[in-house]
């Protein structure tokens, strides 16, 4: 035999403070033993007007149990009121119905015939979908005017993300089913309530850019941090401005270093000009990618490794002895341009006496530190180029 908790506010009185309070006192938790045959994966509760209870599952149906809080010590009693939901994740008792949020659809489901058991599944609202597992509804929740609020959770792909209208907002709806987006910012919102003034409350799933699980006070037009449903801030009716390129994205690509060092005083006349940067959760775009050196636009070699991105420029002529130079490379980290500069001093090297020729490979070619460049013997595109490994 399965269990199930519901918890019930209960009233009280002044005869509280004549012994301490327990939880108890203010919250009642009742275990309701569950029969085997009745899978019960609840995504909403509904308190009915005569005592049952109804419940949404995971797996698309409803049940409504009678005497939940087993009276007099009797067992309660389970009847699968619907079936065939796609994840119903809300349920709300409105108007003499149960309200059932799928994933795409609020459905009022109704007993015509008074048999306990819904004959008619009335499409209330359609939500847009994009197909992607992560896509789940919650509501709804009846506020003071009889408006009703659901929050709309992101879709997952590596992150959260809004690939269908509205994803990742929390929206109102009336009772002639007119939907005005209240707030966004929200990545999985599966808590949400109202207090008797209309104050809404929901809570948030830790997850990307949501550090740990929250309750957030949400009034229309908030931003409650997670940009995707920013998206969106274009279509009618949003009550927000900002772009999803005004947030920046702490979690976006980073540039790790470079070559040279920035403030390096003794850098070699032939060196060369690289940046390395590491992908965030937006892996970097090479088309995105600009360097420039001394104020020019020069055209450089990406190469890939991993999540290491290697942007390398070589100049086709040796920078001036004793000159400062400028290197500054731009890309996108995923959300907004980035933009970095860094400043070397160039230096011939000194010949040293008594050495007519010297080679380092420093830059994995074969340009001499003093002296002439050596050359393979078959050239440059022969075998023994192809062959030959700097740094190893």
């Amino acid at each position: 035999m399965k269990k199930i908790l519901i918890l019930s506010i209960l009233s009280f009185s002044s005869v509280f403070a004549q012994k301490p309070s327990t939880e108890d006192d203010f919250y009642r938790i009742v275990t309701l033993p569950v029969p085997e045959e009745v899978k019960l994966e609840v995504g909403g509760l509904a308190v009915m007007p005569d005592g049952r209870l109804g419940v949404s599952t995971r797996r698309g149906d409803v049940w409504i149990v009678s005497n939940p809080y087993m009276k007099n010590g009797t067992a309660p009693t389970y009847k699968r009121f619907a079936s065939g939901l796609h994840e119903s994740l809300g349920l709300a008792y409105i108007k003499g119905n149960l309200w059932a949020t799928q994933r795409g659809e609020v459905t009022i489901l109704k007993d015509n015939n008074g048999d306990e058991i819904a004959d008619e599944y009335e499409a209330f609202y359609k939500f847009p979908l994009a197909g992607n597992y992560h896509e789940y509804t919650y509501g709804p929740v009846l506020l003071p005017d009889n408006n009703m609020i659901f929050t709309l959770n992101l879709g997952w792909q590596g992150k959260g993300v809004s690939l269908s209208k509205w994803r990742g907002w929390m929206l109102k709806i009336t009772p002639e089913g007119k939907m005005t987006p209240w707030a966004t910012g929200l990545r999985s919102p599966a808590g949400v309530g109202a207090l008797r003034n209309g104050d809404i409350f929901y809570t948030e799933n830790q997850g990307d850019w949501v550090g740990s699980g929250r309750m957030t006070h949400l009034e229309k037009g908030d931003f409650a941090g997670n940009p995707e449903g920013l998206k969106w801030t274009s279509e009618e009716g949003s009550p927000l401005i900002t772009k999803v390129s005004d947030i920046p994205d702490p979690a976006g690509a980073t540039l790790a270093s470079t070559i040279p060092v920035s403030g390096a005083t003794d850098v070699r006349t032939d060196t060369i000009i690289s940046a390395d940067i590491i992908d965030g959760a937006t892996p970097l775009n090479d088309a995105t990618v600009q360097l420039s050196l001394n104020g020019s636009a020069v055209v450089p070699n990406i190469t890939k490794v991993g999540s290491l991105s290697t942007i390398v420029y070589q100049p086709s002529t040796p920078l001036e002895n004793g000159s400062t130079n400028t290197a500054q490379i731009i890309f996108n980290n995923g959300s907004v341009l980035i933009t970095n500069k860094w400043t070397f001093v160039v230096v011939k090297p000194t010949q040293a006496n008594g050495i007519t020729a010297q080679w380092d490979f420093d830059n994995a070619n074969l340009a001499a530190t003093i002296g002439q460049a050596l050359e393979y013997r078959d050239g440059a595109a022969g075998t023994t180029a192809a062959g030959t490994q700097f740094g190893t």
